[in-house]
């Protein structure tokens, strides 16, 4: 049997049948006059009803109350008690008729019918008429227990609010994924990679590694993973052990190029509370062992619901741990020097003294989605977004009428771009308990625009695929942006990237030349966002071998380097000091604009400026040697500006290994 929630049982059956007490002495043979009927079939009916309510069987009560009714079509409290357990059901819809059909039939309707029509109503996102309704109830001022007449006055706060938020509504049409992705069962919680070619959910279904689990009557909870291909999810499979286990694995977190998962997992041996978050890594095709984040993160408490940011620096996470704002607030931990530190409460305005849960940091490191049932919303758990300035996070505002109801809206999910959202239901025309759907995210509630590179690295000639570290800096800043390593099967590399920045990329393997590349992601328009796709073949260190160092710049026509070329430059030095034995020659060349003479000798300067930085870095003059090439060896015609822009550049070549 459901486990039914108490407020339900309790607080309808127990004022009713104190409001019903007056039909009836207590002790007397109930009568069919004493309800205002003529029928003892319909009376005898209504009583088993009753009797079946009492142990929480509230099918069978329902038809006990259909019956009854179907004889006595003005039996007011049989309408009543069927509307009572429609509500512990949690069908809200035909609770609302039934509550409709009561007060119409009743003489005198208690003031409780007036508390459950509102909470139907509101359930229903009938926001105006459950704004009527409790004030009926509030205005009668009955003497119900203190708890529920408050309930009334936050409930119907919140229908206010949302017969406010239907007249500015979202734009938002969920397109269910398909019979792919969900099955009759449970499938929630989705995630994708940058590039949003996977997606990974969790789901209760058969053939789930823990199989059916008695106790809870239930399937065990799995990963599972979808891969997108010519536009149609392909039939999603189990992610499998040893992430996957006989027990319960949920609410995942996976990094932009699904390398590493975090995820949470309860009652584990080798846990700390009652629910742990665990980590865990995909080596070439095959994941390692899960890993429990330990101590300083997990606590003897509750620890749920990870999101890894972008850059993998920072993990937030849901907690009911002691220190917090209110029942469940959101924390965060940062990876230093591969240690995760001690977790911080986000604090006001994020965390209230209600419950704030499902964390989920865009890519673009500053907007922030998350649940909460304390901030000002239509009732249960809605969605919310906040941005950090800088300064600090924003005030949360609420995503909007409809993606957020009088249900329970738990997490959501935003594509790289923006422009999409992914969340699980179980509304109408879903395949199962609850399926997961797509949907284009309204302008008003996306976060700032960002890019993702994709990529693979092999080796030149072999076109062997190498594991490799690739490295985006700021070229403005100097920190570093992403540092991910490539599959070591597949050679690939998936990372995102904020716009408004301009990088310097480098490509880094021991024993092999480093590449290098230059992304400029300012001033472009949202619309025409772009998503790269490269393949970068590195060379194992010989002589003769260059790199062109794409992210050294000068001043016009002058030989002073620009402070944006430091990325590049410390990446050269670092080069020199791991491989020592190596020596190189700087060539500086340019277009064709100027004499011959004038371009050597600028090209000479350039050179000789960047040999005077790696010296100035404590790289052995004897190891570097600079010339000037001028407009001798261009790449290119120098009859367009685009020829021209390659044709100047400043190049490092292997002299000496």
């Amino acid at each position: 049997m459901k486990r039914y929630s108490l407020i339900s049982f309790l607080c309808f059956f127990l004022l009713v049948n104190a409001y019903q007490s007056g039909y009836a002495q207590k002790g007397k043979k109930k009568k069919p006059a004493d309800y205002g009927i003529k029928s003892k079939k319909a009376l005898s009916a209504f009583l088993k009803g009753k009797e079946q309510t009492k142990y929480r069987d509230y099918p069978r009560a329902i038809a006990f109350f259909d019956e009854a009714v179907a004889i006595e079509p003005g039996f007011g409290e049989a309408y009543m008690q069927m509307g009572g357990s429609y509500f512990a059901l949690h069908q809200y819809e035909k609770a609302y008729h039934a509550f409709e059909k009561a007060k119409a039939n009743l003489e005198n309707p208690n003031a409780i019918t007036y508390y459950y029509l509102g909470e139907c109503a509101l359930r229903q996102d009938k926001f105006a008429e459950a704004v009527a309704y409790y004030e009926t109830f509030i205005k009668a001022n009955p003497a119900v227990p203190q708890r529920i007449y408050d309930s009334a006055i936050k409930s119907k706060k919140q229908a206010e609010f949302g017969a406010k938020a239907v007249r500015s509504a979202i734009k938002f049409e969920p397109l269910n994924l398909g019979d792919e992705i969900n099955t009759q069962f449970e499938e929630y919680l989705p995630y994708l990679t940058a590039d949003g070619q996977t997606i990974f959910f969790t789901s209760r279904r058969p053939g789930c590694t823990g199989g059916f689990n008695r106790e809870y009557r239930d399937y065990t909870e799995d990963f599972y993973f979808s891969e997108l291909k010519d536009g149609k999810w392909q039939r999603a499979q189990n992610l499998g052990a040893p992430v996957n286990t006989a027990l319960n694995e949920g609410a995942a977190s996976f990094s932009p190029d699904g390398q590493y998962v975090f995820f949470t997992a309860c009652h584990r041996k080798d846990g700390y509370g009652d629910c742990d978050i665990f980590v865990a890594k995909l080596d070439g095709d095959k994941w390692l062992s899960p890993q429990n984040l330990g101590p300083i993160v997990n606590s003897p408490s509750w620890e749920s619901q990870p999101c890894i940011s972008n850059d993998g620096r920072t993990l937030y996470f849901a907690s009911n741990r002691a220190g917090g704002l209110g029942k469940q607030d959101i924390w965060y931990t940062t990876l230093e020097k591969g240690r995760w530190t001690a977790p911080q409460n986000m604090g006001a305005p994020i965390n209230t003294k209600g419950s704030e849960v499902s964390p989920f940091l865009h890519a673009d490191g500053r907007t922030l989605y998350f649940s909460s049932d304390f901030h000002p919303g239509f009732g249960g758990l809605d969605l919310f977004l906040s941005k950090n300035t800088g300064k600090g996070w924003t005030q949360p505002a609420n995503l909007g009428y409809p993606l957020n109801t009088a249900a329970s809206e738990g997490n959501i999910f935003v594509t790289t771009k923006g422009d999409k959202g992914y969340i699980n239901s179980s509304r109408k025309g879903s395949l199962g308990k609850s399926d997961i759907y797509e949907f284009e995210l309204d302008e008003k509630i996306r976060p700032d625009h960002t890019t993702y590179v994709r990529g693979m690295v092999r080796e030149k000639g072999t076109k062997k695929v190498l594991a490799a570290k690739v490295i985006f800096i700021n070229i403005e800043t100097r920190d570093t942006i992403r540092s991910v390593r490539t599959n070591k099967a597949t050679g690939q590399f998936l990372l995102t990237l904020p716009m408004e920045q301009d990088y310097a990329a480098f490509v880094d393997k021991k024993g092999y030349l480093f590449a290098s590349e230059f992304f400029s992601l300012k001033n472009i328009d949202s619309k025409e966002t772009p998503y790269y796709d490269v393949e970068i073949d590195l060379e194992p260190l010989k002589v003769g071998i260059e790199v062109v160092m794409s992210s050294v710049f000068y001043e016009t026509d002058k030989f002073a380097l620009l402070g944006a070329s430091k990325a590049e430059l410390e990446h050269l030095v670092y080069f020199m000091k791991v491989n020592r034995k190596v020596k190189v020659e700087i060539g500086g060349h340019t277009d064709n604009v100027g004499s011959s003479a004038y371009n050597r000798e600028l090209s000479r300067n350039r050179a000789a400026e960047v040999r005077r930085y790696m010296m100035d870095r404590g790289i052995d003059k004897g190891r570097i040697s600079a010339n000037g090439y001028g407009e001798t060896q261009p790449l290119a015609d120098n009859e367009t500006e685009a020829g021209r822009a390659l044709n100047r550049r400043t190049v490092c070549r292997i002299t000496g290994i």
